[in-house]
């Protein structure tokens, strides 16, 4: 069945908040389902919510040296767990990446 853009957006995963700290070289993020007293039917159409109310959701962490390359290159993935309530979810970037220059951006999926 379809999902029209209302449902989509009351069943959309919210990042609240997200940071990068280099020293630690990692990507903090703040995340939950939006949703006001249970997981919409959209929510649950994408994903599978476990009995907790939850879902195990991908976090890819993808960067690009200069708006003008073409690609995002693809640095982290984890999976997390996203529910009614916010968490907070570390991302750890390891040692191969330059941190200190380019764009970085992060999907939910």
């Amino acid at each position: 069945a379809a999902i029209d853009e209302a449902e989509l957006k009351e069943g959309s995963i919210v990042i609240g908040s997200i940071s990068l700290d280099t020293a630690a070289r990692k990507i903090s993020l703040v995340v939950d389902a939006d949703v006001e007293t249970r997981v919409s039917a959209a929510f649950e159409a994408i994903y599978e919510i476990g009995d907790s109310g939850t879902a195990v959701v991908r976090c890819k962490v993808l960067k690009k040296n200069t708006l003008m390359d073409s690609e995002w290159a693809e640095i982290a993935e984890k999976s997390i767990i996203v529910g009614r309530e916010p968490a907070e979810i570390e991302v750890d970037l390891g040692d191969g990446v330059d941190l200190s220059t380019g764009f970085f951006k992060v999907v939910l999926e």
